[in-house]
């Protein structure tokens, strides 16, 4: 017979008759529909927000305790590359211009931008309800050298995956300094 393992339950996403775990969600009988419906809400902006909760606290802990990707890693689960794309892409772009119509992904795409511009190719987004590939070519048109950078940024993401976490730290400040180059 299998040992019991123990359940972790999530404090932060318990309350009321729902207990979140480790394993899934625990729901007292009895529930008003209004209450389920109300979380199953509450998880969709958190699975929507997830890389935006990520990237800033990579961001205050390297700012405060100097914590690198492999902490993150280990405690996350995400990849290193992962995690430097939320990071990057959360401190590029500030919680006031992030919109929640709009995924992080598609914010990704935006994220190298001068921010003005960013403004503008973000609203239209969220306004014509374009897809990421539709703003990628919106951004091409905008900035090409932005193109470029972002063509250059792919690149390197398949050097990282190629190296498979290898000469990391190299790789990303080459992509830090070749973003820089074209601030």
């Amino acid at each position: 017979m299998a040992d019991l393992v123990e359940i972790r339950v999530i404090e932060a996403l318990t309350f009321g008759p729902f207990t979140a775990t480790d394993r899934g969600l625990l729901i007292t009988n009895g529930v008003a529909f209004d209450e389920w419906a109300a979380y199953g809400a509450q998880l969709q902006t958190l699975h929507a927000a997830i890389h935006w909760l990520i990237g800033d606290w990579l961001n205050y802990g390297e700012l405060h305790y100097g914590e690198d990707y492999t902490q993150a890693e280990n405690l996350t689960g995400y990849s290193k590359q992962t995690l430097y794309n939320d990071k990057f892409v959360a401190a590029r772009i500030p919680a006031e211009e992030r919109r929640p119509e709009i995924s992080h992904s598609t914010h990704a795409v935006t994220a190298s931008m001068k921010p003005e511009q960013r403004r503008e190719v973000l609203e239209r987004a969220a306004e014509e309800g374009l897809t990421r590939e539709e703003v990628r070519q919106t951004v091409k048109q905008v900035d090409p050298v932005q193109e470029k950078i972002n063509r250059i940024r792919a690149l390197l993401d398949e050097l990282l995956a190629l190296l498979d976490g290898k000469r990391l730290d190299a790789v990303m400040l080459v992509k830090d300094m070749l973003r820089d180059a074209f601030r």
